[in-house]
């Protein structure tokens, strides 16, 4: 962290590419307080928060460890949740015209959005981009909602990854399509064409580009783009259909739609398995405090959590000055 602010432009042209997860403690499988849909988690100042379709929230202060109940969310079919500008903010799908927002994920205030069927939410760039059924909106604090622009395709379901300044949607229907939806500030829409027309399931950033995967059946296609707006094929992610794509401290995690057999891709493109809690499929993933935390398919009550430093410690050596402006180098492995 020091090292980062310090050298913040370098840090901006490697990205964390070097602070490779660790994945060999496997996982766990801590208890949610009850056994219901639960929608969506997302991480911020400490918190791991969960929110389920039918509007009971969770949350947990020690890394995912173990979860309490939390509040109740005004009355919708709540779909997303992301964390931004000291917020978590929720969206619904269904005819209700608002979000919910919380600072803890005790205490739910709902807030006035410009329409209603909202899909999914992300943060970056100092904005909440909301999307929906061909429909946007956007926020600087979320609680003061705009409309944005239109999206240009109607979808009961998208789902949304911000990254090199600009949020990236697919759409997550289970629909064949050939198209991703990509915007600077939620305004102005572009519909970009993705290399084959599959399922695409799911989109993360990491490492400097967007990872695009489907859920068709006979494979997991990827789709990769530097900008999110050029997309070029990129293999597959294994022989499993993959409902759900991630990133987390260097390496992409898919998710497979059945079983327990994950995958993990080490940048460029190197694979290996994974084997997590089995499960219908992953509905979402939220990273933060050194773990990864998916919510299963379902009505279970169970989370899969997994520890990505592993246990490594940074002991640092006395460190000696190589050269006259009394700079001195570490690297860590």
């Amino acid at each position: 962290s020091i090292a980062k602010a310090a050298y913040s432009k370098l840090y901006a042209a490697m990205g964390d590419a070097f602070t490779s997860a660790d994945v060999s403690s496997g996982f766990t499988q801590p208890a949610l307080p009850s056994s219901t849909t639960w929608a969506s988690v997302a991480y911020g100042d400490g918190l791991f928060v969960a929110i389920s379709s039918g509007g009971l929230s969770s949350v947990s202060s020690d890394k995912g460890a173990s979860w309490q109940v939390g509040g109740s969310l005004p009355a919708g079919t709540w779909k997303y949740l992301a964390y931004g500008a000291g917020l978590f903010v929720a969206v619904a799908t269904g005819p209700v015209a608002y979000c919910a927002t919380s600072t803890d994920g005790t205490t739910w205030t709902q807030r006035t959005m410009p329409s209603s069927n909202w899909s999914a939410v992300a943060y970056g760039a100092g904005r909440f981009v909301a999307m929906g059924n061909n429909a946007s909106a956007y926020s600087l604090d979320g609680i003061s909602w705009v409309t944005g622009g239109s999206i240009g395709f109607a979808s009961s379901s998208f789902q949304m990854a911000y990254g090199a300044g600009r949020f990236v949607a697919n759409q997550a229907n289970g629909s064949p399509n050939t198209a991703a939806y990509s915007t600077l500030d939620g305004v102005t829409w572009i519909a970009s064409t993705l290399p084959l027309s599959t399922a695409w399931a799911s989109v993360a950033y990491g490492n400097g580009f967007f990872l695009m995967v489907s859920n068709a059946s006979g494979g997991a296609a990827l789709a990769v783009s530097w900008d999110g707006t050029n997309w070029l094929s990129s293999g597959a992610a294994g022989s499993s259909q993959t409902s759900l794509v991630a990133f987390a401290a260097g390496k992409f995690f898919f998710v497979p739609s059945s079983g327990s057999t994950a995958s993990v891709m080490d940048y460029p493109l190197k694979f290996s398995s994974l084997t997590m809690p089995s499960h219908g499929f992953t509905r979402s993933a939220a990273f933060g405090g050194g773990v990864a935390v998916f919510l299963l398919f379902g009505t279970t009550a169970l989370t899969a959590r997994i520890n990505l430093w592993g246990g490594v410690n940074f002991n640092l050596p006395n460190l000696t000055p190589l050269d006259p402006e009394k700079s001195a180098f570490v690297r860590a492995l």
